[in-house]
């Protein structure tokens, strides 16, 4: 009985709300300050005002239909005191008016809003799944700084050409910057890119095989830039956005790669994503990727030593070398009983060996750790064609008797 009581409630409070005509998504202006509304059930809502982009909270004042307190949000999880009211009276035609009231019930400014969402149909489900008026486009779209987008002057890694892609948005106060490496020479050969004729190096012939490699790995790199506020709302980065609201008003999501190794083998990048504020780390992620140039495949470079037994012997001296650095560099005990714990390490290649490091992500934590095996060492625990690519960039030969280069 007590079960069919609540449902009966919910059901009738869910009717009450979605006859509420204020509920939807409205545009307009307070004062002279263009703004955005969203009214969901239950009377609550935001709206930000386009000049800065900064969501507010409406809360329904008393019982009264059309009166919201204004709440400010620290950033903390603590509210500010309301720096005032919203008077709304009834919508007529799709427009909604209405005044502002100061902290002294003054009015402060007058508000006219037209409605953005289609208007509403009852609903039976309970008001606390809501319709989501603040989560549609049509209230978060103001939100979305459109992105600016630059570019780099040429740098160089060994014989290789590279450029660095950057965009900058923001998703409310919450600014975004991405940057990521744009391969200008072949992947493989070192050959010299443009926009029009390709210019072969001195010292290698440019092959169709090389170009498709370089079109591959870009494609890949730069995905992750968004250049249009669209490919700001797939589902990735609205997400990621979206999290900053954990973080409080200010934070700034900065995220770059960075070539680690570039060969005629191999391309290797770490991978970078922080949230800031101020001056703090409040988040941190760092990844590490490489590809296969013949062929542009993405690699698990632990796949390269095939033998269990050498890859947890392997494995043991990392952490052994990782908790010999950690305890001489003063580390304290939860560092070191976490570097103890660890049995997740991500591979990648630098250029005087194979990278083992810690994927921790606490923004204060200084135990991470970075292992690097020298390619000697490992070119006889490795596959017979990876062996034969360690020698060769080593400028040595495999040695077929004992294993490893000579």
């Amino acid at each position: 009985m007590m079960v069919g009581a609540l449902a009966a409630t919910f059901i009738a409070a869910a009717e009450d709300t979605a006859l509420d005509p204020r509920m939807g998504v409205w545009a307009g202006a307070l004062g002279d300050a263009p703004i955005t509304v969203c009214i969901e059930a239950q009377g609550y809502g935001r709206y930000y005002a386009q000049r800065d982009r900064l969501p507010t909270a409406l809360l329904p004042a008393g019982t009264s239909g059309g009166d919201y307190n204004l709440v400010d949000d620290t950033g903390t999880g603590e509210p500010w005191p309301s720096p005032g009211t919203w008077e709304l009276g009834d919508p007529a035609d799709d427009t909604l008016t209405g005044v502002m009231r100061g902290p002294d019930h003054e009015p402060t400014g007058a508000i006219h809003l037209r409605r953005l969402s289609p208007p509403l149909t009852p609903r039976t489900d309970p008001p606390l799944a809501g319709p989501g008026f603040c989560d549609t486009e049509a209230f978060t779209a103001g939100l979305y700084q459109p992105p600016r987008e630059s570019v780099s002057e040429a740098f160089r890694f060994n014989n290789h050409r590279y450029r660095v892609r950057r965009v900058v948005s923001a998703y409310g106060t919450h600014p975004l910057r991405i940057s990521r490496p744009e391969l200008l020479d072949d992947a493989t050969t070192g050959t010299h890119r443009n926009r029009t004729t390709p210019r072969p190096s001195p010292c290698c012939e440019q092959t169709p095989d090389d170009a498709a490699a370089t079109a591959r790995l870009n494609a890949v790199l730069l995905a992750a830039l968004p250049t249009t506020v669209a490919a700001l709302r797939d589902d990735l980065w609205t997400a990621r956005l979206r999290l900053l609201d954990d973080w409080g008003e200010g934070s700034a999501l900065e995220e770059w790669a960075e070539i680690r190794l570039w060969n005629r083998h191999w391309l290797s990048i770490v991978e970078d994503s922080e949230v800031r504020r101020g001056g703090e780390t409040l988040a941190r992620r760092v990844a590490y990727r490489t590809w296969a140039l013949a062929g542009g495949a993405l690699l698990d470079l632990r796949d390269w030593v095939e033998d269990p037994e050498q890859m947890a012997a392997l494995l043991h001296s990392v952490r052994v070398r990782a908790l010999q650095r950690a305890a001489a560099a003063g580390a304290r005990d939860d560092c070191l009983r976490r570097l103890e714990a660890n049995d997740y390490w991500q591979t990648g290649l630098a250029p005087d060996g194979l990278v083992f490091a810690t994927a921790f992500t606490e923004p204060t934590d200084d135990c991470g750790a970075e292992i690097v095996i020298p390619y000697l060492d490992l070119a006889h625990l490795v596959s017979e064609d990876v062996q034969q690519a360690l020698c060769t960039e080593l400028g040595r030969v495999p040695d077929t008797t004992a294993g490893g280069c000579r």
